[in-house]
């Protein structure tokens, strides 16, 4: 049996929990024995900072929280991913070769390529993320695409949350 090697961004956790369709998600990849869900510290780190703006009541802010963390440990299990100094340094190339998208945070930039350069590092076939700005820009996937070529690394293909809802039929 082949398997669908998956790792979902932060963004992507965000809106499936917004949208109320954790549940349904949980209930699609638990009865998929093909679609396994991995994870890293970065998406994990994100999730446990959700922003204190949103929503602005402390108590649906720590309800939030929750429902994003219970979904990353349903989904993710066992299969969290070692940041390693090869990924790392991966991560970094990407930032080398991709300069020039504006108005955005170092930081925020360097953990998207932290993500994608996990899911490279570890053969992971699909990253399932809704950062078109940063994460998944034409300029971030040239760099992708460079440095993983150079590397000997596949890149693994770019996908939406409807392009993964798609595939688990939701």
């Amino acid at each position: 049996m082949a398997f669908l090697k998956t790792l979902i961004d932060t963004s992507a956790y965000g809106k499936v929990v917004q949208e109320e369709k954790d549940i349904v998600l949980k209930e699609r990849i638990d009865a998929r024995k093909d679609v396994i869900v991995f994870g890293n510290d970065v998406v994990k780190k994100e999730l446990e900072e959700t922003p204190d703006k949103i929503p602005s009541n402390v108590e649906e802010r720590l309800k939030l929280k929750r429902r994003l963390l219970e979904l990353y440990e349903f989904l993710v299990k066992d299969h969290a991913l070692e940041l390693t100094g090869l990924v790392t340094y991966i991560a970094e190339e990407y930032l080398t070769h991709c300069q020039d998208i504006p108005k955005v945070h170092h930081e925020k930039l360097r953990n998207d390529f932290l993500i994608v350069a996990c899911a490279s590092f570890y053969g992971l076939d699909i990253v399932v993320s809704e950062d078109n700005r940063t994460m998944f820009s034409a300029e971030a996937v040239k760099a992708y695409r460079k440095v993983n070529a150079k590397e000997r690394l596949r890149t693994p293909k770019c996908i939406s949350l409807a392009e993964f809802e798609q595939i688990l039929k939701m």
